[in-house]
């Protein structure tokens, strides 16, 4: 690995460690950029850098004023024929992203010597959140007793369920219908008739269980914790193969507990409510936000320890219903993720509430639940 390279690699670690106190420096468009100088003297490294100091005296700049960005980095020492092309590059690149740079490399009282050098790590604020909720979610993992090589394949929620005509063919021989009988049991898995339920029952009867315990969870989830979907509902639309992915019980009792206290510390509390009330326009129409266990836990880290004028931000998704077909073309949500969304849209009244969706990925695509929040609990954020 390079000597530049080696540099740009501390300057993101850094600027991942030190986050919070770039915060201090609110972003209030896309085109916003964070600047600091994490450049040393030979026989330190970034680390013996007063974090406070180095962010108090960050620079902010725009990626729509590329002029300004080549002056500022030319008066730290970058000449114009290296900055400019670097700049608008990176500009480029992160389009309608917030990027956050650092000078690294050799301080400037270290010019006259031959092997000088100096260069700029490049990150965004997106990327810096996604690594620390990752961080999070891999601590989190190895709590539950989940392989982080096996959760990465939990987060197709999709591949784990079943489409309208899955569920309407016979369990043993395949056939559909609609005037089908279902398992007594279970609920789920439908039959042309009792010679084809016996003849699948050895086949069937330890899926019969597992659906019935996954059923008991998410109705657990909806008694106690205000889930707009029953497990009936959820459990439905699963397949066999996506029962394997359904949290065990031990991880099914970590989801309750991080989900009671998200609904203490950021529903209830009217964090959540105050930034889906800032981000959205119109609240005649229905709203709804995603967001992730690690990016939850990042945030309250960085919002408990924030200082007088910060702006703490968080990695969430917020959507209006008008935006689930573009969202599907895009691939920011499947199909079945588009059907579920539009379900809970019918379900909310969109004057008094909106809808919050919880995740824990690290425990599996149905480590999930939907919830629906007032509208007035604004009124309690801080």
């Amino acid at each position: 690995m390079g000597k530049g390279v080696e540099e740009q690699k501390a300057g993101v670690d850094w600027l991942l460690k030190n986050y919070a106190h770039l915060e201090q420096h609110r972003l209030t468009g896309d085109d916003d950029v964070i600047v600091v100088d994490l450049r040393v003297d030979r026989g330190k490294d970034v680390w013996s850098l007063d974090a406070e100091l180095v962010a108090a005296s960050a620079k902010m700049l725009s990626s729509k004023k590329l002029s300004d960005a080549v002056r500022y980095f030319d008066g730290i020492g970058y000449p114009q024929s290296y900055g400019k092309p670097l700049l608008k590059q990176l500009f480029k690149k992160a389009a309608n992203q917030n990027l956050l740079l650092a000078a690294v490399g050799d301080s400037r009282r270290e010019v006259a010597r031959e092997d000088f050098s100096h260069c700029v790590a490049c990150t965004t604020t997106k990327g810096i959140l996604d690594l620390r909720s990752k961080l999070v979610s891999s601590m989190a993992a190895k709590r539950a007793g989940v392989e982080l090589s096996d959760a990465i394949g939990y987060n197709d929620i999709g591949a784990a369920k079943m489409d309208n005509s899955e569920r309407k063919r016979c369990g043993m021989c395949g056939k559909e219908g609609q005037n089908m009988r279902c398992c007594a049991a279970c609920g789920q898995v439908r039959y042309c008739d009792r010679d084809c339920q016996k003849r699948h029952w050895k086949q069937h009867k330890t899926v019969c269980r597992r659906r019935q315990e996954a059923t008991a969870m998410t109705n657990q989830l909806h008694d106690q914790l205000g889930s707009l979907e029953t497990g009936h509902n959820t459990v439905k639309w699963i397949s066999d193969e996506g029962l394997g992915k359904f949290p065990s019980k031990e991880q099914h009792s970590e989801f309750t507990k991080a989900v009671g206290a998200f609904r203490t510390n950021f529903l209830e509390s009217g964090l959540v409510a105050k930034m889906v009330w800032d981000h959205a326009g119109d609240k005649s129409v229905p709203l709804h936000c995603n967001i992730d266990y690690g990016d939850y836990v990042d945030f309250m880290s960085r919002w408990c320890d924030g200082r007088p004028g910060s702006r703490t931000n968080i990695n969430m998704l917020v959507c209006l219903s008008s935006d689930l077909d573009k969202m599907r073309a895009t691939g920011a949500i499947t199909e079945v993720g588009a059907r579920m969304m539009r379900d809970v849209f019918a379900k909310v009244d969109p004057k008094t509430h909106f809808s919050c969706c919880f995740t824990y990925k690290v425990l599996g695509p149905f480590a999930e639940v939907i919830l629906s929040v007032p509208w007035s609990t604004h009124d309690n954020a801080p």
